[in-house]
């Protein structure tokens, strides 16, 4: 069972612990594991196909050279196109082979279940 956190620091480490278990997952080009692994918000509204299909072009950007955590910023509300809820909206700042520089946004969520899980991913 998940940790059920309050205090703003703690959700934000928890947050970012469970962002970065994931995004590695991306860095290993398993797609649909990403999917299988992120919040029901997302499962819902994409479908694990549409999801690899979409995330093709992440995985041609060729090995992760690089990451650092930029920023993690504990919400409670209802971000735009979200459920109300507990989130935290990460910036890494990555580096990859064919892409010297991009900014990952990472959006976990806290579940029902007390563990935090990606519902919202992009990347400029």
């Amino acid at each position: 069972m998940g940790t059920v956190t309050t205090d703003k620091s703690d959700a934000e480490k928890a947050a970012v612990e469970s962002a970065t278990r994931w995004i590695a997952l991306l860095d290993e080009g398993n797609l649909p594991a990403s999917w299988e692994e992120s919040a029901q918000h997302l499962k819902s509204a994409v479908s694990k196909a549409h999801w690899t299909k979409n995330l093709r072009s992440r995985v041609a950007l060729g090995p992760l050279k690089s990451r650092k955590l930029l920023s993690a910023s504990y919400a409670k509300a209802a971000l735009p196109g979200a459920p109300e809820g507990e989130f935290v909206v990460i910036h890494f700042e990555s580096s990859f082979e064919h892409k010297a520089l991009a900014v990952e946004m990472v959006t976990p969520i806290l579940e029902k279940d007390g563990n935090w899980r990606v519902s919202g991913y992009s990347m400029r």
